[in-house]
């Protein structure tokens, strides 16, 4: 699939092994341009396009598309920082060290930043600080949506911001217990995301988060084990649900190359079990050895290429980034009540996936949602 040969060879700069299908004429470029989007994959493919031999180059046509649509994804990372770090100032003027979860801190994982398409920006506040942080929009006179699950959205320099109640999504009874002692246990060793506009960037491990803002810009992140785990349930979540693109692949694969000697594999495969995803966790990680070419040795399981992760790419392909190209999601003026009534409806027909892979995780989801549609009914 020239897709994912190419996408390859820029997640990791690399030559495209034996690419299969090249040269393409004009007709295959506009389809790979079309579903590099749909994935929300485009800057990382655009790199790997950089390393074909020049023969098998895109025409100038197709070539001026991709540069117009990298241009475009360059500005708005650059958008997405300086409104990042603009909100991270304010906040830490008063007293306040939000997590920054996803979004750019995985960004910064990758060899070129700003190529990673962004989103939103998701944000983590202890306990103790989310009612200080309410208190600072509302200071500042920001209006913000409060959602059922108690997160709270708004919107800052046209950035579309959330804070989350939980760092992680997990509803069995057996991950909330995990969940219990391995966050705070996590948490007790903060990690210091520190980096500039020209996107260099260092690690360093910090039990408080008072590092300056003014010369390098700090995003404090979650701690490697944590976040991996945030990162496969994040993925687990939409994958059982409305659906899920390539990015969110690719963001945990460039993860584990950037954690890689600073964690212990034998813990992660510990962790994954005691969090009751183990199907699920070998599944997603067969996905990113056998089609994205993760190296084995960085991830914690083996024998991977006996894995069948087909049921995992027919999902990918249906309905591009977090399902949104699948047919007769195109409804943008829809009801609260509708918007959740499809996404129990993708719930159901994610099942058969479900079932095999995740399904506690899966029954446990669709009853919290229920749960939270009907107290937010009664509210109203």
């Amino acid at each position: 699939m020239p897709l994912l040969s190419l996408l390859r060879a820029g997640l990791w700069e690399n030559t495209p092994y034996k690419p299969k299908g090249f040269p393409l004429n004009h007709k295959q470029w506009e389809e790979l341009l079309v579903e590099a989007k749909r994935q929300t994959v485009t800057g990382i493919v655009y790199q790997g396009i950089l390393r074909l031999p020049e023969e098998w180059l895109p025409p100038q046509t197709n070539l001026i598309k991709w540069v117009a649509e990298v241009d475009r994804i360059e500005r708005n990372n650059h958008q997405m920082d300086e409104a990042l770090h603009s909100l991270l100032y304010i906040y830490k003027e008063y007293g306040l060290s939000p997590m920054v979860l996803k979004g750019q801190g995985i960004a910064a994982m990758y060899s070129n930043p700003s190529l990673r398409e962004c989103g939103d920006i998701d944000l983590y506040f202890s306990r103790e600080e989310d009612l200080k942080a309410k208190k600072v929009l509302a200071e500042k006179g920001i209006d913000y949506e409060t959602h059922a699950d108690g997160s709270i959205c708004y919107q800052w320099h046209s950035i579309e911001i959330e804070h989350h109640p939980t760092l992680i999504d997990l509803h069995t009874p057996q991950g909330k217990r995990f969940l219990r002692h391995f966050i705070p246990h996590s948490l007790s060793h903060s990690l210091t995301h520190c980096h500039s506009h020209s996107h260099s960037h260092r690690l360093s491990h910090s039990l408080s988060h008072s590092h300056s803002l003014s010369h390098s810009h700090c995003l404090t992140t979650p701690p490697p084990e944590l976040n991996l785990l945030l990162l496969s349930t994040h993925i687990l979540k939409h994958a059982i649900g409305v659906g899920v693109g390539l990015r969110q692949f690719c963001d945990m694969a460039r993860a584990y190359h950037y954690y890689q000697g600073t964690i212990s594999l034998e813990n992660l495969r510990a962790i994954y079990r005691e969090a009751g995803i183990q199907k699920w966790s070998i599944i997603l990680h067969a996905f990113m050895v056998n089609q994205l070419g993760l190296l084995e040795e960085w991830q914690p399981y083996t024998q991977l290429e006996q894995t069948d992760t087909a049921p995992l790419t027919d999902i990918i392909r249906q309905g591009g980034n977090f399902g949104q190209h699948a047919p007769n999601q195109a409804q943008h003026n829809s009801s609260a009540w509708q918007r959740k009534r499809k996404t129990l409806l993708a719930f159901w027909q994610r099942r058969h996936f479900s079932r095999k892979y995740a399904a506690k995780e899966a029954l446990w989801t669709i009853l919290s949602l229920a749960k939270g549609t009907i107290q937010s009914s009664k509210h109203k």
